[in-house]
């Protein structure tokens, strides 16, 4: 992260770096999204749905 500050990243590496984050950045909303839909399910009295965690 601090070469990428700095900007001593060739461009081509921060563009794999920028896509890599997007990446961990969808798998990490699709985990919050997952983790919230059980929890309304418990809240709501309905089955319990087990949370398995990150996928990933």
């Amino acid at each position: 992260m601090t070469r990428l500050e700095k900007g001593d990243v060739p461009l081509e590496e921060a563009l794999a770096a920028f896509q890599k984050g997007m990446e961990l950045s969808k798998q990490c909303q699709d985990t919050l999204e997952k983790a919230e839909k059980t929890l309304a399910k418990m809240m709501d009295g309905q089955e319990e749905v087990p949370f398995e965690g990150a996928e990933a």
